[in-house]
């Protein structure tokens, strides 16, 4: 019998480890501390080290060693140390990185427009972990840091400080697996030590180019994404244009001599912007334009909307770090989010509030009068979709597809089309739905044969609008004369709250939840992204079969 002596220090939670051989296979055996005996109903802890190697049973009994120290430490009611942490976070990002490099190593990425996806899926998983660092949001990190622990044999309370300086650590540790993978998406590999990951300025050393100013970055930023979808790049184009607007030389500024005191006086100015800018004030500057403003009374921009802003360019800057183009340590849109933010979420109908308003004689007579305000409604909610995509719908979208054995299955395309302008808020936005069974007892496919010369499915009424068309410009589509014309039923209804149009997406998506429908088929239907490779790049939402998705979106229950 082998004593390993596997912890040091002046306290040791485990003192010693006794291997020993049986037939061909090592074991490990420990002694319990006398005050653990009582609480652990033994005395000796015996374990199987699964090898007949001698020296591999070495390592394998230190393993197994610190992680009963571990095991002890809690029982006694120590606390989980800053080292712990850092030790159990070290290990995740090193297996992480390594499963990426096994994924590469095998030839998983065959280049061209699978990288170029996989690259875009990454950069918005790492727009969202820093939107969750920013409001210290655990929520989606908690189920890793739960698993982590579990097989580290530690508890913890997840409302303890010590639970959330893990989860904040994990959300750290998977930005940096994340830029570390889309470095070598891009052919540069490196080898640095864990939670020290060297910035592309110590795997290339380069000067600042003196020719990149920042209105040359922001073009070369907007054609690396130009794949993305072409609203969000006129938001994100918008939000960039006004911190131009901040600096003393404009777009001929040079990128690396923005530093933290800009990145801050763009924040405060675009605080003071107004929510809504009169039409004799658009076009104008920043500065003009709150020098016009100053004195007067007016509603400013949300503390939410203003942090949106300053992650748009933060990840303006990740990307310039990332290719080189500005070497400065740090991002300096970094660490100085607004704080006291509040984010408010629609509402989801109730039953009641669901039969007050589609059970209203005023709804009612809109199937005749208004048709729009009778029927749009209606397919948001037996869709899960958001109004901007079923009020750009055309005729031709619905459509139906033979499936063997049965009479076929009608749904509604939500794509893209360059020639009538209709847009989706990103590529998993694209699918294919099928149209609810009881949309079709309400007559749903006699409206749509009925208007099949349209340009659009649901069309502005004549004199009856809110917001016409006007003569060459204006919104052609009627979501907004429909969701205002709503939010006037709900008030006489007497339904209160932060219930809109885009509720019913809400409340779609938590009845098919209590209905047992799967969150990847639910993201499917209501075309929400997946949040991994796995559901973003390798799922080919096109090929999944019809007869699923029907059975899926019949789940959805609604007394309409």
């Amino acid at each position: 019998m082998t004593v390993l002596d596997c912890v040091s220090g002046t306290q040791k939670a485990v003192k010693v480890v006794h291997i020993f051989r049986r037939s061909s296979t090592y074991y490990a055996r420990l002694v319990l501390p006398s005050d653990l005996r009582a609480i652990l109903d033994r005395q000796v802890l015996k374990r199987s080290l699964g090898t007949s190697i001698y020296r591999e049973a070495q390592v394998k009994a230190c393993q197994w060693a610190g992680l009963m120290a571990k095991l002890f430490l809690r029982l006694r009611g120590e606390r989980m140390t800053k080292d712990d942490i850092r030790r159990l976070v070290e290990e995740y990002q090193d297996k992480e990185l390594d499963a990426w490099e096994d994924d590469h190593i095998e030839g998983c990425f065959s280049g061209g427009d699978e990288t170029d996806a996989l690259s875009s899926a990454l950069s918005n998983q790492l727009e969202e972990l820093t939107l969750q660092l920013a409001y210290a949001n655990y929520g989606p990190i908690t189920p890793t840091a739960e698993q982590l622990l579990r097989e580290h044999h530690v508890t913890l309370p997840t409302d303890s400080p010590e639970f959330h300086r893990l989860c904040h650590s994990l959300l750290v540790a998977q930005q940096t697996v994340l830029r570390v993978e889309l470095e070598r998406l891009e052919g540069r590999w490196y080898h640095g030590p864990s939670l020290n990951v060297p910035s592309s300025r110590g795997l290339r050393e380069k000067e600042p180019t003196a020719s990149m100013t920042v209105g040359e970055a922001v073009e070369k930023y907007f054609q690396h994404y130009d794949h993305r979808d072409k609203r969000t790049n006129e938001e994100k184009r918008v939000v960039v244009r006004r911190f131009i607007e901040t600096l003393p030389s404009g777009d001929t500024t040079p990128l690396h001599r923005v530093k933290k005191p800009e990145a801050i006086a763009f924040r405060d100015a675009y605080a003071q912007i107004p929510k809504r800018i009169l039409n004799k004030h658009r076009g104008l500057p920043v500065v003009d334009l709150l020098t016009k403003l100053n004195g007067t009374d007016y509603a400013r921009v949300t503390k939410s909307t203003v942090n949106h802003a300053l992650t748009d360019l933060r990840h303006f800057f990740v990307w310039a770090i990332r290719h080189d183009h500005y070497l400065e340590p740090r991002n300096p849109f970094d660490g100085i989010d607004l704080e006291g933010v509040k984010e408010e979420h629609y509402g989801a109908y109730t039953d009641d509030e669901l039969l007050l308003m589609f059970t209203n004689p005023d709804y009612l007579r809109q199937r005749d009068e208004y048709p729009a305000r009778y029927w749009l409604p209606l397919v948001c909610l037996f869709t899960g979709a958001r109004r901007g995509e079923i009020d750009q719908l055309t005729p031709k979208d619905v459509k139906l597809e033979a499936v063997s054995g049965e009479k076929g299955i009608y749904y509604f395309d939500i794509t893209e089309d360059d020639d009538t302008g209709k847009r989706t808020k990103n590529e998993m936005s694209k699918r294919r739905v099928p149209i609810h069974s009881r949309l079709m007892e309400l007559g749903f496919l006699e409206y749509w044969a009925r208007h099949l010369n349209r340009p659009l499915l649901f069309f502005k009424q004549a004199g009856k609008c809110s917001c016409p068309v006007k003569p060459g410009g204006g919104r052609k589509t009627c979501g907004d004369s429909v969701s205002k014309w709503l939010a006037q039923l709900r008030k006489r209804v007497g339904i209160k709250g932060k219930k809109t149009l885009h509720s019913f997406r809400d409340t779609t998506i938590t009845r098919l939840l209590s209905a047992g429908c799967s969150e990847d088929l639910r993201k499917v239907l209501t075309g929400h992204a997946a949040g991994d490779v796995h559901g973003d790049v390798y799922v080919k939402r096109d090929q999944i079969s019809m007869v699923l998705l029907k059975e899926k979106m019949e789940m959805l229950k609604v007394p309409v």
